[in-house]
């Protein structure tokens, strides 16, 4: 057995609360960043919770009040999201790289430890009730000061779009912040892991972690997009909004419950629709499809919950899968790119120890970049388009762990006994 594999814990094992206060730097579309200080500075308070599903991949929910209780009267570039209309809140969620343990080296007893994290999420604002999507990268890091004490510190860049304040420019002329966020986190329960060379396992649904370089898949597949924009009613989806597209993605899953995929989706390209005018030139309706169509680029956060309620199962054929998605889309007719954040269900069905069909329903949202003719409305009100996806996903090489009574074969492998 590797001497650095762990064994997993129960799902309730390994949860954490933070607190926190932080202070964010609005950085507007068409403003000069060296006035950020004095326009676009405020001061919030931070609550989060969140999970270590192994040593290396976590899952952490946030909520963010800012310019509420802690207000900054000088904020032009706040507009109405001030102290006197309650501010605004971020309301996101984050998937977290353990990279001190990526290795494959877990040490209980180290006192600092650094992650990265994508973020994906949405801005509220309470001066005028609109939204906006939230794209972010952060780095996260802890300093243990006992067995269920830390502090933390995260430094985080976002980027939305017009919801704020002023206006941001279509696509990728998107306002932003920096927030640098401090606090205390505290271990809920149990929140260790045991190295498998030194433990027996203790959870009838527990596994034996592999290597990073396991559990690693490969996607590839046909797929229909139905674009829905602000302000077009749905009924007419066909033909003005259907595509045809193809789309490939890699993945790996850190344990049975959890997992990340990265994701492309190229629509309107191959196979054309020379009738959608949702997101062409009205009067040229086959340009987006003589443009090179529209693509999006995305990451997923999966969680199979076949294998969270009911455990483990090597010989599990069908497997159902939710997750949450981030990334960006680009219409390659103007050049542009937008935002994206969207809600997904994935099932998948083995065919062989090798291959699965597998079929995906995912609804994203985005702003108006992607659909130049038909602008979204302030914020929350934004363009929307629902995906169908079928194709096939090979495993890389070793896919599947190790269980409670296993016995080692073939160097580094595990198998269940008979």
């Amino acid at each position: 057995m590797d001497s650095n594999a762990v064994v997993t814990n129960s799902f309730g094992d390994n949860w954490y609360g933070q607190v926190g206060l932080d202070v964010s730097l609005f950085n507007h579309y068409g403003k000069d960043v060296k006035d950020v200080f004095s326009n676009g500075q405020s001061f919030g308070v931070n609550l989060a919770l969140g999970k270590w599903f192994t040593n290396v991949f976590g899952f952490r929910g946030n909520f963010k009040w800012e310019n509420g209780i802690l207000n900054n009267e000088n904020a032009t570039w706040l507009g109405n999201a001030d102290n006197k209309h309650g501010g605004y809140i971020v309301i996101s969620a984050d998937a977290l790289i353990n990279v001190h343990h990526l290795s494959g080296y877990y040490d209980a007893d180290r006192k600092w430890t650094l992650s990265i994290f994508p973020r994906m999420g949405a801005l509220i604002n309470n001066g005028n009730k609109e939204g906006s999507p939230v794209l972010g990268l952060g780095v996260h890091n802890t300093y243990r000061m006992n067995d269920k004490l830390s502090i933390y510190g995260d430094i985080t860049y976002h980027f939305i779009s017009s919801a704020i304040g002023t206006s941001s420019g279509t696509g990728k002329g998107s306002n932003g912040f920096l927030d640098i966020n401090v606090g205390v986190l505290m271990d809920l329960g149990y929140n260790k892991f045991s190295k498998a060379s030194e433990r027996p396992i203790r959870y009838r649904h527990a596994v034996v972690t592999n290597s990073f370089w396991d559990n690693w898949f490969l996607q590839a597949g046909i797929g229909m997009s139905l674009l829905n924009p602000y302000g077009a009613n749905f009924a007419n989806v066909f033909p003005n909004g259907k595509s045809l597209g193809i789309n490939m993605g890699i993945g790996k899953w850190f344990l049975p419950e959890a997992g990340l995929r990265a994701g492309f989706n190229w629509q309107n390209g191959i196979i054309g629709n020379d009738y959608i005018r949702w997101i062409d030139t009205e009067n040229n309706p086959g340009s987006n499809h003589d443009a090179g169509g529209y693509v999006a680029a995305y990451l997923d956060v999966f969680f199979n919950a076949h294998s969270i309620f009911c455990g483990y199962d090597v010989d599990r054929n069908w497997n159902a899968i939710v997750f949450p998605r981030m990334g960006l889309d680009s219409n390659t007719e103007i050049g542009d790119y937008s935002p994206l954040v969207g809600l997904g269900t994935e099932q998948t069905f083995k065919l062989n120890d090798k291959t699965k069909l597998y079929i995906d329903v995912t609804y994203q949202f985005t702003t108006s970049g992607l659909m130049d003719k038909e602008n979204t409305g302030p914020g929350a009100n934004s363009n929307g388009w629902l995906d169908i996806n079928i194709g096939v996903q090979f495993d890389l090489g070793k896919n599947w762990w190790g269980k409670p009574g296993v016995q080692r074969v073939k160097g580094s492998e595990f198998r269940v006994q008979d």
